[in-house]
């Protein structure tokens, strides 16, 4: 109930962000556009005050910028318009390195972030580089969120004292309050200058503070904004050559979608994709799991990564679910009949629509509800002798619906209510999840609570209704150089989100403290130095059984030369109590003491050659076995030129004896464990091409390789400590792994104009598993490579841009 009250208490206030220090600039309205050609001398920049006299944020806080930047700002009735002269002296090299959209790399930048309902939470962040590479990007609660993108045009110009950025951000591009009176919004500009990693801001950003959109300077007297109604229309047809080494034909196919953007009104925008394509997306990187939790991916597809930071809030969302792996993927080979071979088994279930509706009231309320529909997977089987096809069914229709709102409170707090729901018709099998979160913050941001309850409701015709809960607590100190926090974490043992969420494991009780030490100026031969120190203390939520505390302590550093260095010691003092890993409720497995100890270094990324290197040892006192652990990573980073960058990297880890579970017998109530050596390598090449800031390829090439060999068994005791078996229950199956996950991913991308580009995609992907140990890596690779099946698919894809302009001169046509 106390929720609710803080909602009636604060909805109706005026929130009003004022900073100290904080700087006023004023929006001039323009009659005529400027033409976007990266030059000062039209006549409209000459009516347009400047604003300088610019601050480092870094590496000297609050010292005057080493460089003389100007900026102006002007507007009409269709967008904003942003300039800026960025002056170099002789003793400032302009790094105009070239990358694809939304990397900053190794670049000199100018850009503006703009708050435009002028509370602090949530912002748009729009940057340019010398080379002319643009960088748009959402901030909810000091959380970029690159993944977004908008139409704005910008261009640069180059000479001998500096480079010069023009823009021009239509209204179109971002939100903001439809009203009556004149506007205030909260903005800061940003530049970088690379060659002595200096960032400079209008408004003064003192880094012992938390936050960005809290410490914005204002932009006045916007006077008479109408947010435009506009519509977005983009058509794409995709085709593809797929082959699987299964199946030598050579099957073409072809795809038609379309996305649409349509504003139903001045603050909301409704977002649908119609029969969307995802083949574009870089390949998983997938790893060898012998854990007893889910591998979770990070989401690479563009509808569900933009704008769609409101319904993250609760932390019940993880949009990996909707277009999933259908979970009959893996059986489909137990269901051949003689004669029978596999010729297409999708991987992802067809995402046949999906709708996002999200905006913000006048007063910043953010709403958001997000919909999607998925088809039903068919496995396609072939009889090679009677050449006769047949399908199964290895997912059920399913829907997904996400709701979410999102409050704001004084000093750039919030409050947030979030819903999820899944629904397989087909099953009658229905999930429900709800969150409700909290974070306050004190009125200089130097203090936030957060709180979050979260419940879980799980519907099945054949069981009784599971219900389950999860709560979070945090206090945290967020400025200065000491810092300190609280967090408090509980899920029962019923919680369940993971039909739309994710959640690793459930039924635990986590307590955590931390404290840091930062010193952000640069002093000695450091730019800066951060510190830290955690303790982390794990129990089971049934019974409140002891499992873990850990003890880590971190430091690191960034030397004047730009490099980067770091040591971490990691320390768990007491045995640990694993009640995950036999697979068992109520059985667990002691995990004895054990120290770890990791370095690493990074060298400066603005030459022409750098690296990185990091190392870790980890000694375990287990009875009975001496798990032992070491792992070497390196990677090489080559700048070729201004638009080419060859990266590789080679990772490598062994684990000595270690303990894991391999199987159980239920009718004995006995769980084996074997003891195993394990030994990692992920090898990775990257080639990025820059052409043009339009034109670009990537080609990327992974090799993820793991050897399991097991060297005994093991019976695990109630206790929780392993015993040899007797000879007869010994337990005699091989469970060695040969693993082997090799990619190819390549991507040509050209942008004719903004929204509309061409897409060009090679990918191949083999994956092997043999219990057939082989321990050189060219034999390994030899016999993965040319004996096992792979899938290679060939796609181009062409993207569409019509927006409301385009139909409108068709109609005037036609």
């Amino acid at each position: 109930m106390r929720f609710f009250l803080y909602i009636l208490f604060f909805l109706n206030i005026s929130i009003q962000i004022f900073g100290q220090n904080q700087k006023t600039i004023q929006a001039v309205r323009i009659n005529s556009s400027p033409v976007i050609d990266g030059k000062l001398d039209d006549s409209v920049w000459q009516k347009v005050p400047s604003e300088a006299n610019f601050i480092q944020y870094e590496p000297y806080n609050n010292k005057p910028a080493s460089q003389v930047t100007k900026v102006y700002f002007a507007y009409d009735n269709k967008a904003v318009y942003i300039a800026a002269r960025c002056e170099n002296d002789k003793n400032g090299k302009i790094y105009d390195l070239l990358t694809k959209r939304d990397d900053f790399g190794q670049a000199d930048y100018f850009g503006v972030y703009l708050d435009t309902y002028n509370t602090a939470i949530t912002g748009f962040g729009f940057f340019v580089t010398a080379a002319g590479v643009q960088i748009d990007m959402k901030i909810d609660n000091n959380v970029k969120d690159f993944n977004w993108d908008a139409i704005w045009y910008s261009k640069v110009t180059k000479d001998s004292s500096g480079y010069t950025v023009e823009m021009k951000i239509p209204f179109s591009a971002f939100r903001f309050p439809a009203k009556e009176n004149d506007q205030t919004w909260g903005v800061n500009f940003y530049r970088n200058l690379q060659y002595n990693r200096e960032i400079d801001t209008w408004n003064f950003v003192d880094i012992n503070k938390n936050g960005i959109l809290n410490q914005m300077g204002q932009v006045t007297d916007l006077q008479n904004l109408k947010p435009p109604l506009h519509l977005d229309v983009m058509p794409h047809f995709t085709s593809y050559l797929q082959r699987n080494s299964d199946y030598k034909k050579l099957p073409l196919s072809y795809t038609f979608g379309m996305d649409i953007k349509y504003s139903i009104n001045q603050s909301f925008t409704l977002d649908m994709m119609l029969i969307p394509d995802f083949g574009q997306i870089r390949s998983d990187e997938e790893v060898l799991n012998l854990s007893p939790y889910e591998i979770y991916y990070d989401e690479k597809r563009y509808f569900f990564t933009e704008g769609t930071e409101i319904f993250n809030k609760g932390n019940i969302f993880y949009s990996r679910r909707i277009g999933r792996k259908p979970s009959g993927y893996n059986s489909v080979n137990e269901k051949l009949n003689k004669n029978e071979i596999v010729i297409n088994n999708p991987e992802q279930t067809l995402i046949l629509n999906a709708t996002k509706f999200s905006g913000k009231t006048n007063n910043g309320i953010g709403i958001g509800f997000l919909n999607a529909l998925t088809a039903n997977a068919y496995a396609k089987i072939l009889d090679t002798v009677k050449n006769y096809t047949r399908t199964i069914l290895t997912e059920p229709w399913a829907n997904y619906n996400v709701m979410a709102v999102n409050f704001p409170l004084l000093n750039n707090s919030y409050f947030s209510l979030t819903s999820t729901n899944y629904f397989s018709p087909g099953t009658d099998y229905e999930a429900e999840v709800w969150a409700q979160t909290i974070v306050l913050r004190n009125k200089t941001n130097s203090w936030a609570l957060n709180e979050l309850l979260s419940q879980s409701y799980i519907f099945d015709d054949t069981l009784p209704t599971s219900t389950g809960t999860a709560i979070k607590l945090a206090i945290n100190k967020t400025s200065g150089r000491f810092r300190v926090s609280f967090k408090t974490t509980l899920y029962d043992n019923k919680y369940n989100p993971n039909d739309l969420g994710y959640l690793a494991t459930n039924n635990v009780v986590n307590f955590s403290m931390g404290t840091a030490y930062n010193i952000y100026q640069p002093f000695w031969k450091l730019l800066n130095l951060r510190n830290s120190f955690n303790i982390s203390h794990k129990r089971l939520y049934v019974d409140f059984m002891n499992v873990s505390t850990t003890f880590t302590a971190t430091t690191m550093q960034k030397w004047k030369n730009f490099t980067s260095t770091g040591l971490q010691f990691q320390y768990q003092p007491l045995p640990a109590y694993d009640y995950f890993e036999p697979r068992v409720d109520g059985r667990f497995f002691v995990r004895d003491i054990y120290y770890k100890v990791k370095t690493w270094i990074s060298t400066n990324y603005s030459n022409p050659i750098a690296f990185d290197f990091s190392t870790y040892f980890k000694h375990t006192k287990q009875r009975l076995v001496k798990p032992l652990e070491y792992g070497i990573s390196y990677g090489w980073r080559f700048r070729l030129s201004n638009q080419v960058l060859f990266t590789f990297g080679n990772s490598y880890s062994h684990l000595y004896n270690d303990a894991g579970y391999v199987a159980k017998e239920d009718e004995k109530d006995s769980i084996f464990f074997g003891i195993r050596d394990i030994r990692n390598q992920i090898l990775t090449s990257e080639l990025d091409y820059n052409i043009r800031p339009n034109l670009y390829f990537n080609l990327r090439l992974r090799h993820y390789w793991s050897i399991v060999d097991y060297k005994d068994y093991y019976l695990l005791a109630l206790s929780g400590y392993l015993y040899p078996l007797d000879k007869p229950y010994h337990y005699f199956e091989n469970k060695d792994i040969n693993s082997n996950f090799f990619n190819v991913d390549f991507i040509l991308k050209w942008i004719f104009t903004f929204g509309t580009e061409l897409t060009v995609s090679y990918k191949m992907q083999i994956s092997s598993s043999s219990q057939n140990l082989v321990y050189v890596y060219y034999d390994d690779f030899e016999q993965m490579y040319f004996n096992s099946p792979r899938l290679q698919s060939f796609s181009v894809k062409f993207i569409l841009y019509l927006n409301s302009n385009t139909f409108h001169e068709l109609q005037k046509i036609f």
